[in-house]
Protein backbone atom coordinates (compact mmCIF):
# COMPACT_ATOMS: atom_id res chain seq x y z
CA UNK A 1 0.00 0.00 0.00
CA UNK A 2 2.94 2.36 1.12
CA UNK A 3 4.79 1.53 -2.21
CA UNK A 4 1.78 2.56 -4.64
CA UNK A 5 1.37 5.31 -2.94
CA UNK A 6 5.38 6.39 -2.95
CA UNK A 7 4.69 5.36 -6.86
CA UNK A 8 1.42 7.58 -7.05
CA UNK A 9 3.43 10.38 -5.67
CA UNK A 10 6.39 9.58 -8.40
CA UNK A 11 3.82 9.87 -10.98
CA UNK A 12 1.99 12.78 -9.71
CA UNK A 13 4.96 14.52 -9.46
CA UNK A 14 6.28 13.82 -12.81
CA UNK A 15 3.27 14.73 -14.69
CA UNK A 16 3.76 18.06 -12.69
CA UNK A 17 6.99 18.37 -14.01
CA UNK A 18 5.79 17.44 -17.59
CA UNK A 19 3.42 20.01 -17.40
CA UNK A 20 5.62 22.55 -16.32
CA UNK A 21 8.71 21.43 -18.94
CA UNK A 22 5.98 22.14 -21.41
CA UNK A 23 5.51 25.87 -20.45
CA UNK A 24 8.56 26.80 -19.42
CA UNK A 25 11.52 24.71 -19.00
CA UNK A 26 13.95 25.18 -21.20
CA UNK A 27 16.90 22.21 -20.42
CA UNK A 28 14.19 19.65 -19.81
CA UNK A 29 12.44 20.52 -22.98
CA UNK A 30 15.97 20.14 -24.72
CA UNK A 31 16.95 16.90 -23.13
CA UNK A 32 13.27 15.71 -24.36
CA UNK A 33 13.75 16.92 -28.25
CA UNK A 34 17.06 14.73 -28.04
CA UNK A 35 15.39 12.11 -26.58
CA UNK A 36 13.15 12.11 -29.42
CA UNK A 37 14.90 13.26 -32.38
CA UNK A 38 18.67 12.91 -31.92
CA UNK A 39 21.20 14.58 -31.35
CA UNK A 40 21.10 15.90 -34.98
CA UNK A 41 18.38 18.17 -34.62
CA UNK A 42 20.64 20.59 -32.70
CA UNK A 43 23.19 20.60 -35.31
CA UNK A 44 24.11 23.84 -37.55
CA UNK A 45 23.58 23.87 -40.55
CA UNK A 46 27.00 23.51 -41.71
CA UNK A 47 27.42 20.04 -39.16
CA UNK A 48 24.68 18.33 -41.82
CA UNK A 49 24.79 19.51 -45.19
CA UNK A 50 22.60 18.46 -48.30
CA UNK A 51 20.70 16.46 -45.34
CA UNK A 52 17.84 16.36 -47.86
CA UNK A 53 20.18 15.17 -50.77
CA UNK A 54 22.11 12.56 -48.43
CA UNK A 55 18.73 11.17 -46.53
CA UNK A 56 16.27 11.72 -49.54
CA UNK A 57 12.35 11.53 -47.90
CA UNK A 58 8.67 10.60 -49.07
CA UNK A 59 8.10 7.96 -51.93
CA UNK A 60 10.90 7.46 -53.00
CA UNK A 61 12.70 6.70 -49.96
CA UNK A 62 10.00 4.26 -49.34
CA UNK A 63 9.94 2.39 -52.84
CA UNK A 64 13.94 2.21 -52.13
CA UNK A 65 14.21 1.02 -48.50
CA UNK A 66 11.52 -2.28 -49.78
CA UNK A 67 13.60 -2.80 -52.68
CA UNK A 68 16.57 -3.07 -50.62
CA UNK A 69 15.08 -5.01 -48.15
CA UNK A 70 14.04 -7.48 -51.16
CA UNK A 71 17.25 -7.56 -52.16
CA UNK A 72 18.79 -8.50 -48.48
CA UNK A 73 16.42 -11.20 -47.66
CA UNK A 74 16.66 -12.36 -51.48
CA UNK A 75 20.78 -13.17 -50.71
CA UNK A 76 20.28 -13.90 -46.82
CA UNK A 77 16.81 -16.02 -46.39
CA UNK A 78 17.95 -17.61 -43.43
CA UNK A 79 18.13 -14.54 -41.51
CA UNK A 80 14.28 -13.59 -42.30
CA UNK A 81 11.86 -15.58 -39.88
CA UNK A 82 9.79 -18.20 -41.11
CA UNK A 83 6.12 -16.14 -40.37
CA UNK A 84 8.03 -13.10 -41.99
CA UNK A 85 8.34 -14.97 -44.99
CA UNK A 86 5.43 -16.22 -44.97
CA UNK A 87 3.44 -13.17 -44.68
CA UNK A 88 5.56 -10.82 -46.91
CA UNK A 89 3.59 -9.58 -50.02
CA UNK A 90 3.32 -6.17 -51.47
CA UNK A 91 0.94 -5.04 -48.81
CA UNK A 92 2.97 -5.55 -45.72
CA UNK A 93 3.78 -2.83 -43.33
CA UNK A 94 6.42 -4.57 -41.39
CA UNK A 95 9.63 -7.30 -42.07
CA UNK A 96 11.52 -8.86 -39.05
CA UNK A 97 15.05 -10.37 -39.75
CA UNK A 98 17.83 -11.61 -37.81
CA UNK A 99 21.45 -10.52 -37.84
CA UNK A 100 24.31 -13.10 -37.44
CA UNK A 101 24.57 -12.94 -33.59
CA UNK A 102 20.69 -13.63 -33.48
CA UNK A 103 19.18 -10.27 -33.10
CA UNK A 104 16.10 -10.21 -34.60
CA UNK A 105 14.28 -6.21 -36.09
CA UNK A 106 11.43 -5.15 -37.57
CA UNK A 107 12.02 -3.28 -40.76
CA UNK A 108 8.98 -0.98 -41.03
CA UNK A 109 8.82 1.15 -44.26
CA UNK A 110 7.48 4.61 -44.57
CA UNK A 111 3.71 4.26 -46.42
CA UNK A 112 4.33 5.13 -50.39
CA UNK A 113 1.47 7.10 -50.20
CA UNK A 114 1.51 10.47 -47.57
CA UNK A 115 4.91 9.52 -46.16
CA UNK A 116 6.14 13.57 -47.37
CA UNK A 117 3.24 14.65 -44.94
CA UNK A 118 4.54 12.76 -41.68
CA UNK A 119 7.69 13.82 -42.22
CA UNK A 120 6.78 17.20 -42.67
CA UNK A 121 4.12 17.21 -39.90
CA UNK A 122 6.92 15.80 -37.65
CA UNK A 123 9.64 18.53 -38.54
CA UNK A 124 6.81 21.29 -37.81
CA UNK A 125 5.95 20.00 -34.43
CA UNK A 126 9.91 19.56 -33.71
CA UNK A 127 10.67 22.95 -34.82
CA UNK A 128 7.23 24.28 -32.54
CA UNK A 129 8.97 22.45 -29.36
CA UNK A 130 12.24 24.28 -29.93
CA UNK A 131 10.34 27.36 -30.60
CA UNK A 132 8.70 26.68 -26.76
CA UNK A 133 12.19 25.61 -25.18
CA UNK A 134 13.86 28.71 -26.61
CA UNK A 135 11.00 31.09 -25.20
CA UNK A 136 10.84 29.98 -22.15
CA UNK A 137 13.31 30.05 -19.19
CA UNK A 138 14.37 27.65 -17.39
CA UNK A 139 13.34 27.24 -13.25
CA UNK A 140 16.66 28.30 -11.94
CA UNK A 141 16.38 31.20 -13.93
CA UNK A 142 13.22 32.30 -13.01
CA UNK A 143 14.24 31.76 -9.51
CA UNK A 144 17.61 33.61 -9.85
CA UNK A 145 15.91 36.33 -11.46
CA UNK A 146 13.17 37.02 -9.12
CA UNK A 147 15.68 37.17 -6.30
CA UNK A 148 17.76 39.90 -8.24
CA UNK A 149 14.04 42.28 -8.67
CA UNK A 150 14.02 41.73 -5.03
CA UNK A 151 16.74 42.46 -3.82
CA UNK A 152 17.19 45.37 -6.40
CA UNK A 153 13.61 46.66 -4.38
CA UNK A 154 14.53 46.36 -1.33
CA UNK A 155 17.71 48.32 -2.10
CA UNK A 156 15.72 51.07 -3.64
CA UNK A 157 13.52 50.94 -0.70
CA UNK A 158 16.34 51.09 1.62
CA UNK A 159 17.30 54.02 -0.47
CA UNK A 160 14.34 56.15 -0.06
CA UNK A 161 13.73 55.78 3.63
CA UNK A 162 17.41 56.36 4.40
CA UNK A 163 16.85 59.43 1.84
CA UNK A 164 13.39 60.19 2.61
CA UNK A 165 13.65 63.71 4.97
CA UNK A 166 16.27 64.81 2.15
CA UNK A 167 13.52 63.95 -0.78
CA UNK A 168 10.95 65.80 1.43
CA UNK A 169 13.18 69.17 1.98
CA UNK A 170 13.93 69.07 -1.67
CA UNK A 171 10.92 69.18 -2.77
CA UNK A 172 9.39 72.04 -0.30
CA UNK A 173 12.31 74.12 -1.35
CA UNK A 174 11.35 73.42 -5.45
CA UNK A 175 8.08 74.60 -3.72
CA UNK A 176 8.75 77.73 -2.16
CA UNK A 177 11.05 78.55 -5.28
CA UNK A 178 8.00 78.01 -7.89
CA UNK A 179 5.98 80.11 -5.55
CA UNK A 180 8.18 83.26 -5.21
CA UNK A 181 8.83 82.98 -8.97
CA UNK A 182 5.00 83.02 -9.63
CA UNK A 183 4.74 85.85 -6.77
CA UNK A 184 7.71 88.62 -7.87
CA UNK A 185 5.95 86.95 -11.48
CA UNK A 186 2.99 88.75 -10.97
CA UNK A 187 3.66 91.21 -8.40
CA UNK A 188 6.46 93.12 -9.72
CA UNK A 189 6.57 93.00 -13.52
CA UNK A 190 3.36 94.89 -14.19
CA UNK A 191 3.75 97.36 -16.97
CA UNK A 192 3.26 100.87 -15.62
CA UNK A 193 4.21 102.96 -18.65
CA UNK A 194 4.11 103.03 -22.77
CA UNK A 195 6.29 105.20 -24.33
CA UNK A 196 5.73 105.90 -27.99
CA UNK A 197 7.63 107.44 -30.56
CA UNK A 198 8.51 107.87 -34.36
CA UNK A 199 5.00 108.55 -35.88
CA UNK A 200 3.04 111.59 -36.78
CA UNK A 201 -0.12 109.49 -38.00
CA UNK A 202 -1.22 107.93 -35.44
CA UNK A 203 -1.42 108.50 -31.39
CA UNK A 204 -0.02 106.53 -28.58
CA UNK A 205 -3.24 105.37 -27.14
CA UNK A 206 -4.09 104.31 -30.45
CA UNK A 207 -1.14 101.85 -30.83
CA UNK A 208 -1.32 100.60 -27.22
CA UNK A 209 -4.62 99.83 -28.25
CA UNK A 210 -3.79 97.96 -31.29
CA UNK A 211 -1.26 96.38 -29.93
CA UNK A 212 -3.01 93.97 -27.73
CA UNK A 213 -1.92 95.11 -24.10
CA UNK A 214 -2.25 98.13 -21.53
CA UNK A 215 -1.13 99.57 -18.81
CA UNK A 216 -1.71 97.25 -16.03
CA UNK A 217 -0.99 93.80 -18.01
CA UNK A 218 1.76 91.77 -16.59
CA UNK A 219 4.91 92.80 -18.84
CA UNK A 220 5.70 89.10 -20.09
CA UNK A 221 1.93 88.36 -21.05
CA UNK A 222 2.38 89.01 -24.75
CA UNK A 223 4.50 88.24 -27.37
CA UNK A 224 6.66 91.13 -28.96
CA UNK A 225 6.43 89.64 -32.63
CA UNK A 226 2.99 89.33 -32.66
CA UNK A 227 2.12 92.91 -31.38
CA UNK A 228 3.97 94.00 -33.99
CA UNK A 229 2.03 91.84 -36.16
CA UNK A 230 -1.21 93.54 -34.68
CA UNK A 231 0.14 97.31 -34.74
CA UNK A 232 1.37 97.16 -38.46
CA UNK A 233 -2.17 95.44 -39.43
CA UNK A 234 -4.31 98.13 -37.56
CA UNK A 235 -2.21 100.89 -38.40
CA UNK A 236 -1.43 100.24 -42.01
CA UNK A 237 0.39 103.58 -42.33
CA UNK A 238 3.15 102.59 -40.80
CA UNK A 239 6.13 100.87 -42.47
CA UNK A 240 7.74 99.36 -38.97
CA UNK A 241 7.03 98.74 -35.02
CA UNK A 242 9.48 97.61 -32.77
CA UNK A 243 8.41 96.70 -28.97
CA UNK A 244 11.47 96.08 -26.44
CA UNK A 245 10.60 95.74 -22.21
CA UNK A 246 12.10 97.71 -19.89
CA UNK A 247 12.40 95.79 -16.82
CA UNK A 248 10.73 95.89 -14.47
CA UNK A 249 7.69 98.13 -15.69
CA UNK A 250 7.76 100.07 -19.00
CA UNK A 251 7.34 99.36 -22.82
CA UNK A 252 9.33 101.13 -25.62
CA UNK A 253 7.70 101.18 -29.04
CA UNK A 254 8.97 102.74 -31.91
CA UNK A 255 7.32 103.59 -34.71
CA UNK A 256 8.36 104.50 -38.53
CA UNK A 257 5.87 106.07 -41.17
CA UNK A 258 4.97 104.48 -43.88
CA UNK A 259 5.47 107.12 -47.22
CA UNK A 260 2.36 106.51 -50.03
CA UNK A 261 4.00 106.42 -53.64
CA UNK A 262 1.49 105.35 -55.95
CA UNK A 263 -2.43 105.06 -55.94
CA UNK A 264 -4.26 102.04 -57.92
CA UNK A 265 -7.85 102.13 -58.81
CA UNK A 266 -8.15 98.54 -57.44
CA UNK A 267 -12.44 96.98 -57.55
CA UNK A 268 -13.57 100.45 -58.08
CA UNK A 269 -11.34 101.73 -54.98
CA UNK A 270 -8.80 104.58 -55.16
CA UNK A 271 -6.00 102.25 -52.85
CA UNK A 272 -3.01 104.22 -51.87
CA UNK A 273 0.46 102.25 -51.77
CA UNK A 274 3.42 102.45 -50.85
CA UNK A 275 6.77 101.67 -52.97
CA UNK A 276 6.35 98.07 -52.09
CA UNK A 277 2.63 97.61 -53.00
CA UNK A 278 1.71 97.83 -49.58
CA UNK A 279 -2.04 99.01 -49.27
CA UNK A 280 -1.77 102.34 -46.85
CA UNK A 281 -5.62 102.74 -47.28
CA UNK A 282 -8.01 104.19 -49.92
CA UNK A 283 -9.10 107.74 -50.79
CA UNK A 284 -10.13 109.60 -53.35
CA UNK A 285 -8.60 109.53 -57.15
CA UNK A 286 -8.42 113.16 -57.38
CA UNK A 287 -6.77 113.88 -53.81
CA UNK A 288 -4.31 111.37 -55.07
CA UNK A 289 -3.34 112.87 -58.10
CA UNK A 290 -3.24 116.19 -56.20
CA UNK A 291 -0.73 114.90 -53.29
CA UNK A 292 1.15 114.49 -56.26
CA UNK A 293 1.32 110.37 -56.16
CA UNK A 294 2.07 108.25 -59.36
CA UNK A 295 -1.15 106.32 -61.04
CA UNK A 296 -0.48 102.78 -61.79
CA UNK A 297 -2.17 100.43 -63.90
CA UNK A 298 -1.88 97.06 -62.72
CA UNK A 299 -2.65 93.76 -64.13
CA UNK A 300 -5.18 91.19 -62.11
CA UNK A 301 -5.30 91.78 -58.29
CA UNK A 302 -6.52 88.62 -56.33
CA UNK A 303 -6.60 90.75 -52.99
CA UNK A 304 -6.23 94.16 -51.34
CA UNK A 305 -6.14 93.90 -47.54
CA UNK A 306 -5.11 97.12 -45.43
CA UNK A 307 -1.86 96.84 -43.89
CA UNK A 308 -0.96 94.14 -46.51
CA UNK A 309 1.09 94.07 -49.64
CA UNK A 310 -1.25 93.50 -52.71
CA UNK A 311 -1.47 90.14 -54.45
CA UNK A 312 -2.37 89.28 -57.92
CA UNK A 313 -3.92 86.69 -59.46
CA UNK A 314 -0.76 85.06 -61.26
CA UNK A 315 2.47 84.43 -59.64
CA UNK A 316 4.57 86.05 -62.26
CA UNK A 317 2.70 89.36 -62.26
CA UNK A 318 3.71 90.11 -58.41
CA UNK A 319 8.28 89.32 -60.34
CA UNK A 320 7.75 91.84 -62.87
CA UNK A 321 5.67 94.39 -61.65
CA UNK A 322 8.22 94.92 -58.62
CA UNK A 323 10.95 94.63 -61.37
CA UNK A 324 9.45 97.87 -63.69
CA UNK A 325 8.64 99.75 -60.14
CA UNK A 326 12.55 99.24 -58.93
CA UNK A 327 13.58 100.09 -62.64
CA UNK A 328 11.42 103.55 -62.24
CA UNK A 329 12.36 104.20 -58.56
CA UNK A 330 16.36 104.14 -59.58
CA UNK A 331 15.43 106.10 -62.55
CA UNK A 332 16.49 109.98 -62.73
CA UNK A 333 12.68 110.62 -63.78
CA UNK A 334 11.27 109.45 -60.88
CA UNK A 335 14.01 111.36 -58.61
CA UNK A 336 12.61 114.63 -60.61
CA UNK A 337 9.16 113.66 -59.87
CA UNK A 338 8.28 113.64 -63.31
CA UNK A 339 6.71 109.83 -63.77
CA UNK A 340 2.86 110.23 -63.90
CA UNK A 341 1.40 107.10 -64.53
CA UNK A 342 2.85 103.52 -64.89
CA UNK A 343 0.94 101.09 -67.22
CA UNK A 344 2.17 97.60 -65.95
CA UNK A 345 -1.17 96.01 -67.07
CA UNK A 346 0.28 94.40 -69.95
CA UNK A 347 4.23 92.36 -69.20
CA UNK A 348 4.92 92.86 -73.22
CA UNK A 349 3.82 96.02 -73.78
CA UNK A 350 4.87 98.61 -70.33
CA UNK A 351 4.45 102.39 -71.28
CA UNK A 352 5.10 105.53 -68.72
CA UNK A 353 3.75 108.96 -69.22
CA UNK A 354 6.19 111.83 -68.00
CA UNK A 355 5.42 115.28 -67.50
CA UNK A 356 1.92 114.74 -69.03
CA UNK A 357 2.57 115.13 -72.49
CA UNK A 358 5.28 112.26 -72.96
CA UNK A 359 4.43 108.70 -73.46
CA UNK A 360 7.01 105.83 -73.10
CA UNK A 361 6.96 102.63 -74.67
CA UNK A 362 9.29 100.45 -73.43
CA UNK A 363 7.85 97.07 -74.70
CA UNK A 364 8.63 94.29 -72.01
CA UNK A 365 9.85 94.70 -68.82
CA UNK A 366 13.70 93.41 -69.60
CA UNK A 367 16.05 96.47 -69.48
CA UNK A 368 13.68 98.46 -68.03
CA UNK A 369 16.47 100.75 -66.21
CA UNK A 370 18.50 101.32 -69.65
CA UNK A 371 15.26 102.56 -71.07
CA UNK A 372 14.73 104.84 -68.94
CA UNK A 373 17.95 106.37 -69.16
CA UNK A 374 17.63 106.52 -72.73
CA UNK A 375 14.51 108.35 -72.46
CA UNK A 376 15.77 110.66 -70.02
CA UNK A 377 18.54 111.88 -72.09
CA UNK A 378 16.21 111.41 -75.22
CA UNK A 379 13.78 114.22 -73.23
CA UNK A 380 17.05 116.31 -72.27
CA UNK A 381 18.72 116.86 -75.36
CA UNK A 382 18.90 119.90 -77.39
CA UNK A 383 17.41 119.04 -80.38
CA UNK A 384 14.06 117.53 -78.30
CA UNK A 385 11.02 119.34 -78.38
CA UNK A 386 9.64 120.06 -74.94
CA UNK A 387 6.57 121.81 -76.46
CA UNK A 388 5.06 118.80 -78.17
CA UNK A 389 3.29 116.19 -76.76
CA UNK A 390 5.28 113.06 -78.47
CA UNK A 391 4.86 109.38 -78.48
CA UNK A 392 8.85 108.16 -78.16
CA UNK A 393 9.53 104.42 -78.42
CA UNK A 394 12.03 102.56 -76.30
CA UNK A 395 11.48 98.60 -77.33
CA UNK A 396 14.92 98.46 -79.01
CA UNK A 397 17.86 99.05 -76.48
CA UNK A 398 19.76 101.44 -78.15
CA UNK A 399 17.59 103.20 -80.31
CA UNK A 400 14.97 105.66 -79.36
CA UNK A 401 12.61 107.15 -82.07
CA UNK A 402 10.25 110.22 -81.21
CA UNK A 403 7.16 110.82 -82.73
CA UNK A 404 5.64 114.16 -82.23
CA UNK A 405 1.93 114.65 -82.43
CA UNK A 406 -0.54 117.93 -81.35
CA UNK A 407 -3.06 115.32 -81.54
CA UNK A 408 -1.69 113.02 -79.08
CA UNK A 409 -4.03 112.65 -76.04
CA UNK A 410 -2.06 111.83 -73.08
CA UNK A 411 -4.12 109.85 -69.99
Amino acid sequence: MQQNQQLQAVQTQQDILYIYDRVCKKESKTRQILQEYGPGVLETPDAQPNRRTERPLGKEFAESQRKRAEEYFREHPARQSTAARSAWSEDTECTTYTDDAGNEYIYRPAGVTGGGAAVRERSLRMRMELFVAQMFESLDSRKKNDKDIARRQAIAHKKFTENRHAIVTAFLMLLVTVLFIGFVYFAFFVIADVEVEGSELYTADEIVGAAGFEVGDNLYSFHAGQAEELILFHCPQLKSAQISRTVPNAVDIVLTDDTPVYYADIYGETAVLSSGLRVLGYTDADLAEADGLTKLVLPAVKGSVAGRVLTFAEERSQRYVRSVLAAAESSSLYAEGRIDKIDVSDERNVKFICDGMYILQLGSEKESALKLRMAYKTIGSSGFDREIPANINLTEVGEASVRYDMRLIVD
